[in-house]
């Protein structure tokens, strides 16, 4: 019998059917030994670490050096300790917004050092708690002063950073929701950006992300954190109750839709270059995202990765959501095919617009410093935010 509403067949590039089998982390090596990281790897590789707050110099300290994936973690991890020194000498002298910057800057890099990071879980796990203790110390020195926070969902208590800008009255908040291999500690570009705007965040890490990741694999019913988020803003006074939104990246835009689709209270919904059916391209993408979603569900089956292609579609889902809702994506995406993008706008049943990059990568990373300002005219638009 056939489905009441089959799925599109997806056009596959010919390149990603060529990469799905050729792509392994040996391949690689011997094309870095070679060529070099930087020849080898595509832009994303290098516009990430600037999302991440990386400097322009200490990527290309990095890949300099790069000529295997042991070559990669130890040249950001060297990036990262220098940083880390200097952080702790400006800090022992008195000089807090050149610490502030400098542990930003080694969050960053031991953040990019841990990512090729699988099999070796207790080495991926001390990397990443390097670049989280970096950001808390730069977080730390924050003004106006920002908050580490908790908050309760079940036996996790999952941790999270939020910012409220100072006003005359209850402020907007945006939930940042990071993708499969990210964390809170790298929402911290578009926290920044969004407080110059007047606008409140809370970057968190939920079920299999980040922190929450050691104890806490990732849930298929995930939807289930949107309203203890919620709830926890609302009980903030300088909170807008009215005006609380949640905007995911990567992984993280499905899983914003999924919540938007089951919390009827948020204010606005984004999602920027997020799944939608993965079960149509998923044996196609790169064999280092089998790993990470493995590492997602604490399951290193190849059944992990065949659940998650097959139960994360958001089909059906998607015209649940009844916020106004911005899908954000680009036409050459290398992780999510761009045509996603699409589908999540086609499905949508509410007030909707389609920010779509025809030559934008994976995240529009070539447009990144668009994002914001996009959203923010949006959010005027929808009422989110007022004049």
């Amino acid at each position: 019998m056939e489905p009441k509403n089959p799925a599109k067949p997806k056009e596959i590039p010919f390149s990603w059917m060529l990469r799905s089998k050729f792509a392994t982390k040996s391949t690689l090596d011997t094309l870095f030994r070679f060529f070099g990281a930087q020849k080898v790897l595509p832009e994303l590789y290098y516009i990430r670490p600037l999302i991440m707050g990386s400097h322009f110099l200490d990527i290309r300290e990095a890949f300099q050096t790069i000529h295997s994936w042991q070559d990669w973690i130890e040249s950001w991890e060297r990036v990262g300790e220098k940083r880390d020194a200097y952080g702790t000498v400006a800090f022992d002298e008195g000089r807090s917004v050149t610490a502030k910057e400098s542990f930003l800057l080694a969050s960053a890099a031991y953040q990019m050092a841990q990512l090729p990071l699988f099999d070796e879980i207790e080495q991926k796990r001390s990397t990443y708690r390097r670049a989280a203790k970096s950001y808390r110390r730069a977080f730390d020195l924050i003004e106006p002063v920002a908050e580490s926070v908790k908050i309760a969902f079940g036996e996790l208590d999952m941790p999270g950073y939020l910012r409220i800008p100072v006003s005359d009255g209850p402020s907007p908040v945006l939930i940042l929701v990071p993708g499969a291999d990210s964390c809170k500690e790298e929402m911290h570009f578009f926290a920044e950006s969004l407080f110059r705007r007047g606008i409140g965040s809370l970057a968190y890490d939920g079920p299999g992300i980040g922190e929450s990741w050691e104890t806490h694999p990732m849930i298929l019913d995930y939807e289930r954190v949107a309203a203890p988020l919620f709830d926890f803003l609302e009980r903030d006074e300088r909170v807008d109750a009215k005006r609380i939104g949640v905007v995911g990246f990567s992984y993280g835009g499905n899983l914003a839709i999924r919540m938007a689709a089951h919390e009827p209270r948020f204010a606005a919904t984004i999602s920027v270059s997020g799944p939608y059916d993965p079960a149509g391209y998923a044996e196609f993408v790169l064999p280092v995202l089998h790993d990470q979603v493995k590492l997602l569900f604490h399951d290193k089956t190849d059944a992990a990765f065949a659940r998650w292609s097959r139960e994360f579609s958001i089909r059906g889902i998607v015209k649940q959501v009844r916020s106004p809702l911005l899908v954000m994506g680009g036409g050459e995406d290398e992780i999510i095919p761009g045509d996603e993008t699409k589908q999540i706008f086609e499905e949508a049943d509410c007030e909707k617009r389609l920010v779509f990059f025809a030559e934008g990568n994976h995240l529009c990373a070539e447009y990144v410093y668009d994002l914001v300002p996009r959203m923010e005219e949006w959010m005027y638009e929808v009422g989110f935010l007022r004049v």
